[in-house]
């Protein structure tokens, strides 16, 4: 596994080009099998981490939630930069110096009145949305990630929530999720395996209609919980209602005086 400043320093390729760079937004093509069947699957993703196996056939790129393993024999596997790397100043392999502005692509002049103009704005504007869901997929999972380092610390120092700053308060809530067991092969169930379940129970209504609503399911599930009723045994076959703690943050009641008092005197 590479860090920026490895990566940066080796000369390797892949297919006959450079490996993607640290921090780009790149959007790859591969042939995914690690679910035992094989599909093409197309993502965009902040490249977080790189890897080059030792024959230079096999190139995995991850943004830390979606890995992407191209392999240099297949035409499907490929990838391209969307945009060029920004400085990361929460790594610590970056020189600390300002952030670099992103290089977006230059937009193509708006052109509503020929078929081949709006084409080009289509494809411009896909293109820009693949890169903002890219960049908040990256900073959902560094918030993510943060907030469990938070938490593990407030244990740590025996403190019941994470100490007031910058006039913020800041507290720790759970949040509810339904954790989808695994078969004895991996396979982790899911709605095809718990709406049958659920029906012959009687406990479909408000979860199960056209469609099934997870979030109703999860709900019904806390609600048990706090109810003190158990989970049917052949509900607890398939799935388990675990929390964890989120770090939760509002202003401090003295920065919200201080803003009223702001605002009265002008």
């Amino acid at each position: 596994m590479s860090t920026p400043d490895i990566a940066a320093a080796t000369p390797l390729s892949w297919k006959e080009q450079p490996l993607p760079e640290y921090g780009a937004t790149i959007k790859t093509t591969w042939m995914d099998t690690s679910t035992g069947s094989w599909k093409t699957r197309t993502a965009t993703l902040v490249v977080r981490t790189i890897s080059l196996a030792d024959d230079g056939a096999t190139l995995i790129v991850s943004d830390g939630m979606t890995e992407a393993r191209l392999t240099a024999g297949r035409l499907t596997d490929r990838w391209h930069t969307v945009l060029a790397p920004v400085a990361d100043q929460m790594t610590p392999a970056f020189d600390p110096a300002p952030p670099a502005e992103p290089q977006r692509p230059t937009a193509p002049a708006v052109d509503m009145t020929t078929l081949a103009g709006m084409q080009r704005r289509w494809l411009w504007l896909t293109d820009q949305a693949d890169v903002v869901e890219a960049q908040l997929k990256a900073l959902k999972a560094e918030r993510a990630r943060i907030n469990d380092e938070i938490v593990e610390e407030v244990v740590l120092q025996g403190l019941d929530a994470p100490p007031a700053l910058d006039g913020m308060t800041f507290s720790l809530a759970p949040v509810w999720f339904a954790e989808y067991k695994t078969d004895e092969d991996g396979n982790r169930y899911g709605a095809a395996q718990v709406v049958p379940v659920l029906r012959s129970l009687g406990m479909a209504a408000g979860i199960v209609s056209e469609t099934y609503n997870g979030n109703s399911f999860k709900a019904m599930l806390r609600e048990r919980r706090e109810a003190g009723l158990e989970i049917p045994a052949e509900l607890a076959d398939l799935v388990e209602l675990r929390s964890k703690s989120q770090v939760r943050a509002t202003r401090s009641a003295a920065a919200r005086r201080a803003g009223r008092e702001a605002a009265s005197s002008d």
